[in-house]
């Protein structure tokens, strides 16, 4: 009898397309490889959910349960640390283009890059200026040059802000930008 996969804390996760064509790059590995079906995938590997949907599945701590979230619309590198309590942590790691001199409307439309997340459990997602912590929400962390926004569509939201140190809690319609110093 076949066991089913199962990830393992902070070495580990489970990856499964769920539509469009979702790519991944390995630690180490230049090049991305298309993810075909439920792959184990060691932590620190890069997926790019630009033009799908993936559903991640992660041991969410020491007693083994497990969490699933769906991501899309961005490029991010998965890790799971014991210094961060095995939290689930999503590095937006998708290259910002340059942004044009001058900062304003037009230069966040020309260079961010971002990723929407649905997620029950422990996962946090980091941009350039502000981190995500989350537990069974719908929220989009996106960068661009004038910061790092925070959208929550459902649940609440803590984030932090690293550059003026303080801590946001949003909540369903709300949003947050971090932006630089």
């Amino acid at each position: 009898q076949v066991q089913p996969l199962r990830p393992d804390l902070g070495e580990t996760l489970l990856a499964e397309p769920v539509s469009g064509r979702i790519r991944v790059r390995l630690p180490g590995e230049e090049n991305f490889q298309p993810l075909a079906e439920i792959e184990e995938l060691p932590m620190g590997s890069t997926i790019d959910a630009r033009r799908g949907r993936v559903e991640e599945t992660t041991v969410r701590d020491r007693r083994n349960r497990l969490q699933e979230g769906r991501f899309r619309a961005g490029v991010f590198r998965v890790r799971q640390r014991a210094r961060d309590r095995f939290v689930t942590e999503l590095v937006l790691s998708e290259r910002l283009r340059r942004c044009p001199p001058g900062r304003g409307a037009s230069a966040s439309r020309t260079a961010r890059r971002r990723l929407w997340g649905d997620g029950n459990g422990r996962f946090r997602s980091r941009g350039r200026y502000s981190s995500a912590a989350v537990r069974g929400t719908r929220w989009l962390v996106e960068d661009s040059c004038d910061g790092t926004l925070t959208r929550v569509r459902q649940g609440v939201v803590a984030v932090v802000d690293f550059v003026r140190d303080r801590r946001i809690i949003l909540r369903r319609g709300e949003r947050y930008l971090a932006g630089p110093p």
